[in-house]
């Protein structure tokens, strides 16, 4: 810290020492008195307020008398300041600038030093000899890929090793889908009784009119002039469910016992069940390898 107020109250001579050297004559037209006088000025205002523990003042002041000489060691100043303020990447950028401009100028050992405690504090690695320019940060290595596995549960096999239960029981699927169709079946062929029931009932309550009794207007809801249809309906509705139903009922057995004794697992991937529906039969059908 001292270090750095030290620079502070060297800079008014280093400034003027700096406009009459010829390498800034060359580079930029020779100020006026005016101009070193404002800039004089403004960095014995900044040298006060650094001192007085105003360090953001003391920054503005020292940035609008480079903007009216652009003297490098202003930009050390600078650095300094935001150091002091406790701002370490502000005052990295400062002082390279400064470096940048006088690599090898009257405050560049000091500068180096201090650029190179700040990196280390802001734990930023830079490049062999160049203490402004921080290294490439690894890039992190993508993860190997991965392999899905079905999400089938998980077993282990006589060795130990984890197996899928796909892999254990090849014909899983099979008995699943045997399951599903006979319960469909099962519910087709309810139906079926269901409508046979009805166009029983029907039957059985013509049958038992009693003769020269007035007929009912309906029976079960059906009106008499829809009896005969409907008793039709309902035994040919009948008729369809209970033959589908069975068919499936069958078909979903044959499949799940097929599945309980499958040991190739490639085979049961081309069991299918097939509606089957001729003019005189309907039902279903298991096609495919087992």
């Amino acid at each position: 810290m001292g270090s750095s107020r030290a620079t502070s109250l060297a800079t008014i001579g280093a400034l003027i020492g700096a406009l009459a050297s010829s390498r800034l004559a060359l580079a930029q037209p020779k100020p006026t008195p005016v101009q070193l006088q404002a800039a004089g000025d403004l960095v014995k205002k900044a040298i006060a307020r650094s001192q007085a523990g105003d360090h953001t003042l003391a920054i503005e002041l020292y940035q609008q008398a480079f903007t009216i000489i652009p003297q490098p060691i202003l930009l050390s100043n600078i650095g300094a300041e935001y150091q002091l303020e406790q701002k370490p990447a502000d005052a990295v950028t400062y002082f390279c600038k400064y470096l940048a401009a006088e690599p090898d100028g009257a405050n560049a050992q000091f500068v180096t030093g201090q650029v190179k405690s700040l990196q280390a504090q802001l734990n930023i690695e830079t490049e062999e000899g160049d203490v402004c320019k921080a290294k490439p940060k690894p890039t992190a290595p993508l993860p190997p890929p991965t392999t899905e596995v079905p999400l089938t549960g998980t077993s282990f096999g006589p060795a130990g090793g984890p197996t899928t239960e796909t892999e254990s029981h090849p014909g899983r699927g099979l008995e699943i889908a045997g399951v599903a169709v006979a319960v469909v079946g099962g519910v087709s062929a309810a139906i079926g009784v269901h409508y046979a029931l009805n166009g029983r009932h029907l039957s059985q309550a013509i049958d038992a009119h009693v003769a020269g009794d007035p007929w009912p207007a309906t029976i079960d809801g059906v009106a008499i002039k829809d009896w005969q249809s409907q008793g039709d309906a309902w035994n040919r509705d009948a008729y369809i469910f209970s033959i589908v139903g069975g068919a499936a009922v069958i078909a979903g057995v044959t499949m799940f016992v097929i599945g309980h004794g499958k040991t190739d697992h490639a085979s049961t991937e081309h069991a299918r069940l097939v509606p089957v529906v001729t003019p005189n039969q309907s039902g279903f059908a298991v096609v495919g390898r087992f």
